[in-house]
């Protein structure tokens, strides 16, 4: 029976090589695998915001489709962002003249600040003080009265120094007004001057255009092909057609051998 299956040639058992011949058929069924896939990776999203949709705008090698994404909004998103992007408009407009119009670079900082700080403090020392007189010459005058009455001649030096008190009191009063009026004055003057930048900056930024993102957009989907799964596909394959082959080999065999010796005798050993 040896040297007859031997004679016949009996079916070989697939090696590892020719089982993995079927997954390696030119990378057909890779590429298969990929269009299938980026096919099905394109899903339109629909949310009560607004929707993505997709369009094929070509085919690459092999029938690849490349698409374009394309996000659209509800109505009411839609008017909202049309709303938005006409105040970015106008507020983009404005910011260049509200910091022409401030005169930066026109002195260094300190020196503008310094001078509104003066002038500041200036009007809000005259408005003071205009306040004040009435009292103060009230003050001198009720003291005049008084010194006179004590036989002090105005213009004396004895004169002179009797009134020195309440003078130097009034003088005190101004000047603390000052000490007060000057730093409140300064701090204000830094926010004045500071105030067309603000305001230029937070017109510029709600001017900065919307740059797109991708968190809403989905690509395509390209996995790699398994080729270990297809190894064992494959694999399995071979074994269960070399399975059948060795079947009907070994039927054939027994059925030759029951015809009898004179078969055997033809065939070469």
């Amino acid at each position: 029976m040896g040297s007859l299956a031997g004679a016949l040639g009996a079916p070989q058992a697939p090696s590892a090589g020719q089982s993995l011949a079927p997954a390696q058929s030119g990378g057909q069924l890779s590429e298969n695998f990929n269009v299938a896939t980026q096919r099905g990776s394109q899903t339109f999203q629909n949310t009560p915001f607004g929707g993505l949709s997709y369009d094929v705008v070509s085919y690459g090698p092999n029938g690849v489709p490349v698409y374009s994404a394309n996000t659209s909004l509800s109505p009411e998103q839609q008017a909202l962002l049309n709303e938005r992007t006409y105040a970015q408009l106008i507020g983009g407009s404005q910011a260049p003249n509200l910091l022409a119009g401030a005169g930066y670079g026109q002195a260094p900082p300190w020196e503008a600040i310094g001078s509104m700080t003066s002038g500041l403090t200036g009007q809000q020392l005259a408005m003071e003080t205009a306040f004040l007189d009435p009292f103060f010459k009230m003050q001198r005058e009720q003291m005049d009265t008084q010194l006179q009455n004590q036989g002090f001649t105005p213009g004396t030096t004895a004169y002179n120094n009797a009134m020195m008190p309440m003078l130097t009191g009034q003088n005190l009063d101004v000047s603390n007004f000052l000490a007060q009026a000057f730093p409140s004055q300064e701090n204000f003057a830094q926010s004045m001057y500071a105030m067309p930048y603000n305001l230029a900056s937070g017109l510029m930024g709600i001017s900065a255009p919307t740059m797109p993102g991708s968190q809403f957009v989905s690509g395509p989907t390209l996995g790699p092909v398994d080729f270990s799964g297809l190894y064992r596909t494959a694999a399995g394959a071979g074994t269960e057609e070399w399975k059948a082959k060795q079947a009907q080999f070994t039927d054939m065999v027994n059925a030759l051998g029951s015809i009898g010796g004179d078969i055997f005798g033809m065939l070469p050993i």
